[in-house]
């Protein structure tokens, strides 16, 4: 019996598949009903595009089953036909969804096996870390200037020679089959807070940055616990496991604040993990990560790549990867954000 292949399972919010505003400001100025009534009399009236909808579209169309994504709505199941008739016009019919009839969909996020929730609300972000679920919160307004800006610079470009990489050889014999699809995702994690758990922010909070540098010197072969986006990287490297040569399905960066022992201290606990970084690793030593983000950003660019999506704990460095023209998620956490040569 053949082992079952790993995936990704993503779940999304209809407010980042498509633009809501106009039905939301019904539903606040005039109520639920006045929100259903609207919504069934427009049901044949596709709905715009929200700043998810082609990520979502292509995932469906050639993701090979390494990705799932389950929808999770607001919406009752009556209410939701406007945004299903939407996505059943572009192929799309997720196989898992839920509607919840304007309660919280965060409950019931663990019971799909959810590794990553996307959502353009942060209480409900906020409500899901609580519950130990992976939330990025996105702001919709910089979502749309970054996609704009990305059309702007694909048409500027369109006449330019761009080098698109072969796929790599393998050299030596493999068990693995070759991956020659395209690039399903180009996902940039953050460490402290995000990949691993809050310590080491907590510890220089309370004494300071000599001291955290002695910390993570002394505690170099210490593993960090795991934090809330743990679980998805590790799935990101299971999925890019089934496949020999450099051309995977997930490309996977790490852009960290940390430096010299605290590298250290986090390439062993990678290592403590079984998990390796097949795309490029960045440990800035408190250095702004703005620059590197834009690197990434060009490079994805040049190589016909998917736009590289940044998470980060910290609104600083939420700002460092919007003023990067990088998609960036917020992943919320339980701790005030504080300077910027903290571990983040």
């Amino acid at each position: 019996m053949n082992a079952k292949k790993p995936k990704v399972t993503y779940g999304i919010s209809t407010s980042m598949l498509f633009d809501m505003r106009e039905p939301d400001a019904i539903y606040r100025n005039d109520g639920p009903e006045a929100y259903a009534q609207h919504m069934i009399e427009n049901q044949h009236s596709p709905l715009p595009h929200g700043p998810w909808f082609e990520a979502l579209k292509r995932d469906f169309e050639d993701s090979n089953g390494m990705i799932e994504v389950v929808l999770a709505s607001r919406n009752s199941p009556i209410t939701a036909r406007r945004a299903l008739k939407t996505l059943g016009e572009h192929g799309i019919t997720p196989a898992r969804m839920f509607f919840t009839c304007g309660k919280s969909p965060v409950p019931y996020l663990k019971a799909y096996g959810i590794d990553l929730f996307r959502t353009t609300d942060l209480g409900v972000a906020q409500e899901a870390l609580a519950n130990d679920v992976l939330v990025a919160h996105y702001d919709p307004v910089s979502m749309k200037d970054i996609q704009d800006q990305a059309a702007q610079r694909a048409v500027t470009s369109r006449d330019k020679n761009v080098l698109t990489l072969p796929a790599s050889k393998v050299d030596q014999p493999s068990l693995r089959s070759v991956y020659n699809g395209r690039t399903l995702g180009n996902a940039v994690f953050d460490l402290d807070g995000v990949v691993f758990g809050a310590e080491s922010e907590h510890f220089y909070k309370q004494f300071k940055l000599a001291a955290y540098h002695e910390h993570e010197k002394n505690m170099r072969d210490i593993p960090l616990s795991q934090g809330p986006a743990f679980n998805l990287l590790k799935k990101y490297t299971e999925v890019n496991k089934q496949y020999a040569g450099s051309q995977l399905p997930f490309e996977i960066s790490v852009v960290t604040a940390r430096g010299d022992f605290a590298a250290i201290r986090a390439i062993e606990t990678l290592h403590a993990w079984g998990i390796d970084i097949e795309g490029t690793t960045h440990f800035l030593g408190g250095a702004p990560k703005k620059p590197v983000l834009d690197a990434i950003r060009a490079h994805a660019a040049a190589r016909n790549m998917p736009a590289p999506e940044f998470w980060d704990d910290q609104q600083h460095n939420i700002q460092a990867g919007h003023d990067a023209g990088v998609l960036t998620g917020y992943i919320p956490q339980d701790y005030t954000d504080h300077d910027p040569k903290t571990p983040g």
